[in-house]
């Protein structure tokens, strides 16, 4: 039988000899701390690892998003151009038409 000192009042305390019971008991408490401990690994690595898709999928729509949202800006410029080209199109026919009436008016007076 082992014993050990009980530094309080320095006697000789008998340890109590583990029966196979408390063995087993002993065995059993550490089997489940080590599956609970491997689980909680586990978990943790599933949640970084869907953390990480998450992340990922929120970059391809952002990213997807952001090429939408340029082609629209595009988009607008070439309707902003050709807006603008038909009214320079526009401006650059009343300018001729008026110097053919100008040109048609001078060409009366000097008959």
């Amino acid at each position: 039988v082992a014993s050990s000192a009980d530094r309080s009042t320095s006697k000789v305390v008998p340890q109590k000899r583990k029966t196979p019971y408390d063995q087993i008991h002993e065995l059993t408490l550490n089997s489940q701390k080590s599956r609970r401990e491997s689980q909680e690994k586990h978990d943790q690595s599933k949640m970084e690892h869907d953390q990480m898709k998450e992340n990922g999928k929120n970059k391809r729509e952002r990213e997807r998003l952001e090429r939408h949202e340029h082609l629209v800006m595009l988009r607008l410029e070439a309707q902003e151009q050709a807006e603008r080209r038909r009214e320079d199109a526009e401006e650059r026919e009343r300018i001729v038409r008026s110097e053919l009436r100008i040109s048609s008016l001078l060409h009366k007076t000097v008959k």
